[in-house]
């Protein structure tokens, strides 16, 4: 019986497959990846920010300090929930990438698993610019700030897994759009990216909570303003990576029919 446990060197095998399929594209995707987060944390942060007199509320010296790391993580969110959609359904049914994939001695784990490494792995990169930026805007902010594209990466992989476990059950497109516009989107706008869920209704807050982008937020917001404490930041990667685990051991059961059967 072949083992369904994902096999790194397989794994890597399906990561450096995403990256050379990418690598046309990488300089596009990176850029888009990087500049549009930028122009919304410059707009809201320098712009709209410039007229919020109080911030004690927000625990940061600026708005910029608050929204800053709130845009990094809640785009990387958006960007691995939406490449869970759409792209990953072409990949593991129209194209048949992932067809490919296991008529090589990888197995449909090393498929999904390496397509989620390759997610958390892209929206690092696209976060570190998104770093040097910020750094530059607010100042040097200590060493921790250099975590926060791993912050990143694992939110984008959680998101990514979440939405995976429906898509690879899905044959067609079929309510994509309702996952992208009453999912993503509304948890990237209310997630902590742009106010404080304490201003939110308490039943709101706390759904909220129980979702990885609020949880990556509150990580790079502690690491970029330097008030990082090591239990609280490790209780909230726990929720990140329990939602990695959860999406990937859902998606599991829609991989193995799509590429087995």
């Amino acid at each position: 019986m072949t083992s369904v446990s994902p096999r790194p060197s397989s794994v890597w095998h399906v990561v450096e497959h995403h990256a050379v399929q990418t690598r046309r594209t990488m300089q596009t995707v990176l850029l888009s990846g990087f500049l549009s987060p930028v122009f919304t944390m410059l707009a809201l942060g320098w712009g709209i920010g410039s007229q919020v007199d109080d911030v004690s509320s927000l625990g940061t010296p600026d708005y910029l300090h608050f929204v800053g790391p709130g845009v990094m993580i809640g785009t990387a969110t958006l960007q691995g929930g939406f490449s869970s959609l759409w792209q990953a359904l072409a990949a593991l049914r129209w194209e048949g990438m992932y067809k490919n994939v296991v008529r090589s001695p990888a197995t449909f784990t090393d498929a999904m698993t390496g397509r989620l490494v390759w997610m958390g792995i892209l929206n690092a990169l696209s976060s570190v610019a998104f770093l040097i930026v910020l750094v530059i805007a607010i100042g040097w902010s200590g060493f921790g700030a250099l975590l926060t594209p791993f912050i990143a990466g694992l939110t984008a992989m959680s998101a990514a897994a979440g939405v995976l476990a429906f898509t690879s059950r899905k044959e067609s497109g079929d309510g994509f759009s309702v996952v992208a516009r009453l999912g993503l989107t509304p948890l990237f706008v209310f997630s902590g990216t742009f106010s404080s869920i304490d201003t939110l209704p308490t039943a709101i807050a706390t759904v909220i909570k129980f979702f990885p982008t609020y949880h990556g937020i509150e990580v790079a917001r502690d690491l970029i303003n330097e008030r990082a404490e090591v239990v609280p930041s490790l209780l909230h990667i726990a929720v990140i990576v329990a939602w990695i685990a959860l999406g990937w051991a859902l998606s599991f059961g829609g991989f193995r029919k799509a590429l087995t059967s």
